[in-house]
Formats: structure tokens, sequence, C-alpha cells
């Protein structure tokens, strides 16, 4: 292969080094071009993003505590309690009001006494003993909301509902699990504060009164209230999918 001389060598360069801004400069021109395809914009800043469209729907996730309960009978509770939801919301023909279904995981830890017996040849000897059973619990609920504001951006809202749960009681001493199922109708409200147009913090309260079916002495009335945060978005979607074409 023969070498490029030294003139010539400098002229390729002078060539490109001229040539490479005006490249440049006419690639930003046509990006730039409105009357120019969005198919020949290949290398703009918008390489990669789907444009996307909110919908009237929105899903949110929660934490609350129990700030008011009634206790198990004869097992009173020991551990500290942990709840986490979800919360979908989907807009009704009616004006101002909102559907609402909620499924939720808690846990508990409840403490049961009974005794330890022996027999010592003469006679029974009984010692109370105390140890813990972890309680965990499913359950969905659904109902209406009436919101204050506007429907598509409410300020506060205030709802009831109807729901149920499935709980389990934790093998404690050999003993097998246990479960109980509980019906429960609430009353929910709460308040919003918006950080962008399709994202909101909630601060929600709950009360709840129902009926556990649970077993042996352990079946009674329910009532409880909740206070907790809630982090909602709006549902989006490619804009493809959302508006006709």
């Amino acid at each position: 292969m023969s070498r490029m001389s030294g003139p010539s060598a400098v002229l390729v360069a002078a060539l490109l080094c001229a040539l490479l801004p005006a490249a440049a400069q006419a690639s930003r021109r046509i990006s730039s071009d409105p009357s120019v395809p969005d198919s020949s914009r290949v290398l703009g800043s918008d390489l990669g993003r789907v444009p996307t469209a909110a919908l009237p729907v929105w899903f949110g996730v929660d934490n609350e505590f129990a700030l008011l309960r009634n206790e198990w009978e004869n097992m009173p509770r020991t551990g500290s309690r942990a709840r986490f939801g979800a919360t979908i919301y989907v807009p009704v023909q009616q004006v101002g009001a909102r559907n609402w279904t909620s499924v939720t995981y808690e846990e508990d830890e409840l403490e049961a006494r009974g005794y330890v017996t022996w027999y010592d040849g003469t006679d029974f000897t009984y010692v109370p003993v105390t140890f813990p059973v972890p309680t965990t619990m499913f359950s969905v609920r659904t109902g209406l909301d009436r919101v204050a504001g506007s429907e598509t951006r409410p300020s506060a809202f205030l709802g009831a509902g109807l729901g149920v749960g499935f709980g389990l009681f934790g093998a404690s001493l050999g003993s097998d699990t246990r479960h109980w199922t509980s019906y429960e109708f609430a009353v929910r409200g709460g308040l919003y504060a918006y950080s962008s147009k399709n994202a909101r913090f909630g601060v929600v309260g709950l009360g709840v009164v129902g009926y556990r079916l649970a077993p042996d002495d352990l079946r009674d009335v329910i009532a409880e209230f909740q206070l907790g945060v809630a982090i909602e978005g709006a549902l989006q979607l490619p804009k493809r999918f959302v508006e006709p074409r």
C-alpha cells in the first residue's frame, strides 16, 4: 500500500476540518425543521421516549397504624402490628363519586395463656404459662367515595364499603395452624396534597366494624380505627393505546 505524501495528508485533514462542522450544522437544522418527518430525526433528544397519556384510574399504596382496636378475648396483643395495603380508584357514572377496591396484608402477635400439668404420683401440679401466637391476615374491601373538589383532582374524600378477611394463627407448642374469617363494614376518609399532575400524597383514616368467625371462644365483634399515609399515582399508558387515530 502506497503511503500518502505530506502535502496530500495536510490537504485531506484541512478538508475534514472544514466539512465536519458543516455536517453537524446541517444535522441540527434538519432535526429542528418541522417540515422534516419524525422518522428522519433519529438523532433527536426524544429518541427512546414514548408519549404517554394519563387515565382517570389511580393506584396507590398505604401504610396505616391502629390507633383504637378491641382486644382478642383471652389473648392480648403483645407485638407491634404491621399493615400494608394497595388501592385502585375507578371513576363511576355518578358525578362526584368513585369506586375504590383495596387489598391489605396485616401481621400481629397475640399472647396465649395455658397450663403445664404433670402428675408426681400423688397429685397433679398446674403451672401457668404464656407463649406468643403470630397472626397473619389478608382482606379485600370495596366501596364508593364522595370526593370534594374536581373529580380528576379531588382534595378530600369520604366513603364506605364492605370487606371480607381471612386470617391464620401461627402454630405454637406443636398445635396445628388454625384460621378465622371476618366480615366488615368500613368507613374511610382523607385529604390529598399533589406533588405533580399525576402524583399525590394522602392522609387516610379508616374505621372498621365487623364480626370475626374464629375457633372456640375467639368469635367476637371487631372494632378498629386506623390512621395512615398513602402514595398514589395516575395510571399511564402509551398514547397509541389510548387516543383514537
